[in-house]
């Protein structure tokens, strides 16, 4: 496993992406973070403006790594449940929640997003979280004097299994020889992930999403939207899936 930490970048996915796609002799998992990140990439292509304080992290993985249930059109849903999780637990906040199919909200705002893509046998995951801003709703009202961005960056390493960062300096880069077991959890499979994510699904009743139909985008209301078994959605007897 290897973790890799930038002061700044353009963007952590874009710039993970082309390392994968150039064919790159590349331990994995790989782990990008920075600080500060100058061209995110937001939902339906747009830019993810930055902010304060944001948690900026890519991860690229070996699908052999992750769970034999898991349906690669659920991606999106399941790694953003999953790292819903150890927000909560860092955060003790419960009105985080996950709007499908990947935007993570404090109770009626959104404040990140993931994002992922498939390249061979490589699964990316990217996402960003508002730690601290000024202008958009944000984990925390107020920047406070301990750095926000170490807990989180840590949390997600432990989960991994990296347990040998001990601070973050620019352009750091850590070789960890220890495969990750964190996705092979009999509790982290994706029957277990979509069956609590089933129970918070009644969240998104009063909210509208961005979807494709027919080849025609379309934003719809989800208030009559039923969850399957796969993460997609049924509205109008009509199943869509995420595109992100």
């Amino acid at each position: 496993m290897i973790f890799h930490f930038k002061q700044k970048i353009d963007s952590t996915q874009s710039t993970l992406t082309s390392l994968v796609r150039s064919g790159s002799d590349m331990d994995l998992p790989y782990i990008l973070a920075a600080r500060l990140q100058t061209n995110g990439i937001g939902s339906r292509a747009n830019s993810w403006d930055m902010v304060d304080c944001g948690l900026y992290v890519s991860i690229a993985i070996s699908r052999d790594s992750l769970p034999s249930d898991l349906p690669m059109q659920s991606s999106s849903v399941y790694f953003g449940y999953v790292l819903l999780k150890i927000f909560r637990n860092l955060y003790k906040d419960s009105d985080l929640w996950l709007k499908w199919p990947n935007d993570f909200y404090l109770r009626d705002s959104k404040i990140g997003g993931i994002m992922t893509s498939h390249i061979k046998n490589t699964m990316i995951f990217g996402f960003g979280l508002n730690l601290f801003s000024s202008s958009y709703t944000s984990i925390f009202s107020t920047k406070g004097d301990e750095d926000l961005l170490e807990k989180p960056i840590f949390a997600i390493l432990k989960f991994l299994g990296f347990d040998s960062v001990e601070s973050l300096s620019d352009n750091l880069v850590i070789n960890c020889n220890k495969e990750c077991l964190a996705f092979k959890d009999s509790m982290l499979d994706w029957k277990s992930i979509f069956l609590q994510y089933k129970q918070e699904f009644h969240r998104n009743h009063s909210f509208y999403a961005h979807v494709d139909i027919h080849g025609e985008r379309k934003k719809v209301s989800l208030s009559d939207a039923l969850l399957c078994d796969d993460a997609g959605i049924m509205i109008d007897d009509v199943v869509i899936y995420s595109l992100r």
